[in-house]
């Protein structure tokens, strides 16, 4: 091995914190994690605390390789995308990140009042989208007619135009999954969202 004599030094990070999402936040822009998917996390507007593990080798000299490994758990918390003009609250899980992706799975929270079960990506093997968000639920007339108008005015518009707005009855479930454009610029394509 060419370098076995050489020590460069690396440094290891260990351990779990528990405090204000803002601190975490603070952790993830010092980090190497600005630099990758995991980034994408700022981009939300979190509410009260949080807990986060972290499990971190990194270089300490030039160009040295970097390892991340972290969760992020939640108890609680308001979670709101701006951009998406989307607010979970209630939220109670964990997400799972490195410096190149993000996912959790199975935690739950509440949507427009009413309990969901969520699940989020990112850092997807796509060329177009890189996050998803995926939520699901059951839903009564009003929720459904609410998000319906909110999320997909289209839509509410036609059941409106049709006199079918109070032709619903009983409750169903739904999911719905919001996949958001890699590129940030204007020239990217347009968010998708899939409601069944």
């Amino acid at each position: 091995v060419p370098d076995l004599e050489v020590h460069q030094r690396m440094l290891h990070i260990e351990g779990t914190a528990r405090g204000p999402v803002q601190s975490a936040l603070d952790i993830i822009r010092a980090s190497p994690l600005k630099d990758g998917h995991a980034a994408r996390l700022l981009e939300l507007e979190f509410d009260g605390d949080i807990e986060l593990a972290l499990d971190m080798d990194a270089a300490l000299y030039d160009n040295g390789p970097h390892d991340v490994r972290g969760q992020v758990r939640f108890d609680g918390n308001r979670i709101g995308a701006r951009s998406q003009g989307i607010t979970l609250d209630a939220v109670a899980g964990a997400i799972n990140f490195t410096q190149n992706d993000w996912f959790g799975d199975a935690l739950q929270a509440e949507f427009e009042g009413a309990p969901i079960e969520l699940a989020v990506a990112g850092g997807l093997d796509d060329p177009v989208y890189d996050s998803e968000f995926r939520l699901r639920g059951r839903a009564d007339p009003a929720l459904l007619l609410h998000v319906l108008e909110r999320y997909a005015p289209p839509a509410h518009g036609w059941l409106r135009a049709h006199d079918r707005l109070g032709a619903f009855a009983g409750n169903t479930p739904w999911s719905a999954t919001l996949s958001i454009p890699r590129s940030r610029d204007e020239a990217s394509p347009a968010q998708r969202l899939r409601v069944e």
